[in-house]
């Protein structure tokens, strides 16, 4: 496969496989539009964090950005071996 269509495979295909049951599992619930709405931007908040997380940190605190990305990373290595 070449580089453009991968991009594009790994770019929606995640995004598909998590949005389509979501919004699947809210209009099974019979909320009304509004509701619905309410439900689903709420969603869309709580995924875009951990894109929007990174991003934050850079942008908010430049300087100490390396240290926190570190912080994470060890964080995340404790976490998966079981501390």
């Amino acid at each position: 496969m070449t580089p453009p269509p991968a991009f594009a495979f790994g770019a929606f295909l995640l995004n598909h496989a998590t949005v389509d049951p979501a919004i699947g599992n809210v209009v099974q619930a019979g909320l009304s539009q509004g509701w619905a709405t309410v439900v689903l931007m709420i969603f869309i908040i709580v995924a875009s964090a951990g894109v929007s997380a990174p991003l934050l940190a850079l942008v908010f605190g430049r300087q100490d950005a390396p240290g926190i990305y570190r912080e994470w990373h060890i964080c995340g290595s404790r976490m998966a071996t079981g501390f």
